[in-house]
């Protein structure tokens, strides 16, 4: 939505009953283009180049760029596999340097996209799965606790394995750049001088980074304000203790 609305050189199409959800995703975002979710279908991935409408095919046709929501999902990288399949497109990604960074991912990836109700109370995994890694069925917070900080201290099993450095195929974007503001603008900004743009509305895109910013729950894990989340806080703590000993 950024790079679509806030860039002089790309394709426009009406945003005007968009509006951010109760957990903060912007999954309402009307797309131009087939998204490509190889994330979700990876086993039997399919694409069409579908285009969703007249009106965005008539300003492809004029030269505007255009653009498509890559879930890359998080069992690899797969830029070579992306550019397959557009090899002259400019790839922006997000990436996930920091602790920090992929614990708002990972707190996203669960409150925005799963079942919470099949979330642990208070915590970051499923019931299941702390089921499992107890190997018992009655389970309580500490078992939570527990398993989250394994969790933490190896570094988000596959995850941490991945989209955690720039890479010298795409315009890298740090997800530490979505936590204010002042940062989302600047970011904007810096890609879209990348892609050889302007931006545009400044205002406005300073009114949406200020919309998108007050919704996410999962800054709040950050710095002091853990105590939002005392479980995962406690996870945190013991998870870094496990660090300090290994």
């Amino acid at each position: 939505m950024l790079l679509s609305q806030y860039l002089d050189s790309t394709v426009k199409v009406s945003q005007s009953q968009f509006k951010f959800s109760k957990t903060g995703d912007s999954h309402a975002v009307a797309k131009q283009v087939e998204p490509f979710l190889l994330g979700k279908n990876y086993r039997n991935f399919k694409y069409s180049y579908k285009i969703n409408s007249d009106i965005v095919a008539e300003q492809i046709s004029q030269g505007k760029q255009f653009l498509i929501l890559g879930d890359m999902g998080n069992r690899g990288d797969n830029i070579k596999f992306l550019q397959k399949y557009f090899p002259r497109a400019k790839i922006v990604r997000v990436y996930t340097p920091t602790f920090e960074e992929k614990l708002v991912v990972w707190f996203n990836c669960v409150t925005k996209s799963m079942n919470t109700d099949e979330l642990y109370p208070g915590s970051l995994l499923t019931i299941q799965g702390i089921q499992q890694w107890a190997n018992k069925t009655d389970i309580d917070d500490q078992d939570a606790v527990n398993c989250m900080a394994t969790f933490f201290s190896q570094d988000f099993a596959p995850y941490g394995n991945y989209f955690n450095q720039p890479t010298e195929h795409s315009i890298d974007v740090k997800i530490q750049e979505f936590f204010t503001v002042d940062s989302i603008v600047n970011m904007v900004q810096r890609v879209a001088q990348q892609l050889g743009a302007n931006l545009i509305n400044v205002h406005d895109l300073q009114t949406t980074a200020n919309e998108f910013v007050v919704r996410q729950r999962g800054f709040d894990l950050l710095d002091q304000r853990r105590d939002n989340y005392p479980l995962i806080s406690q996870a945190l703590n013991a998870s870094t203790k496990q660090l300090e000993n290994a």
